[in-house]
């Protein structure tokens, strides 16, 4: 049982469970990222135990959506428009310049597969998704088991015939 097992070999095990969901693109993602994404995993069992507090495991997985997309975006920046990176922008920012990204970028020729997938509309769709729980959570709106579910799955499980939005 989880709770009996010290906090160190609990992070491992929930560590090596999210290499495993996510493949090569655990390796990919920023350190941090690993770390926010493991203690939304605790912090959702510790939810589950109390039956409260879903806004903290949501803002996690926000913050790892956020930090993540935003070198996705800054990557079709530089190869869609040769433009340097932006600021520190929010998820929804980031959304919206995908958004115009798509718009302005016409032809997806150069770009690389994840880059393509990144323009879809149907991938901006589920972002705005998880910015909408994520939202709700920074702001200390209700937050439900089921939301925080659905934000675990967006980011992290194939979504509509795609990567997880975290493997773009």
């Amino acid at each position: 049982q989880r709770g009996k097992e010290s906090p160190e070999a609990e992070q491992a095990s929930i560590s090596s469970g999210l290499e495993a969901r996510l493949g090569h693109t655990w390796s990919a993602l920023e350190p941090v990222s690993q770390e926010d994404l493991i203690y939304a995993k605790i912090f959702s069992a510790g939810c589950e135990r109390q039956g409260l507090g879903w806004r903290f495991p949501a803002m996690g997985y926000g913050t790892t959506a956020e930090r993540e997309l935003k070198k996705s975006v800054d990557y079709l920046r530089k190869k869609v428009f040769g433009l340097s990176p932006g600021k520190k922008e929010t998820l929804g920012a980031l959304i919206h310049a995908l958004r115009d990204l798509a718009r302005l970028a016409g032809s997806s020729k150069g770009l690389s597969n994840g880059g393509r997938v990144l323009l879809e509309q149907r991938h901006i769709r589920l972002l705005e998704e998880s910015n909408e729980i994520s939202t709700r959570a920074k702001h200390g709106e209700k937050v439900s088991k089921e939301d925080v579910v659905r934000i675990e799955q967006l980011l992290l499980d194939p979504q509509d015939n795609m990567e997880p939005l975290l493997a773009v």
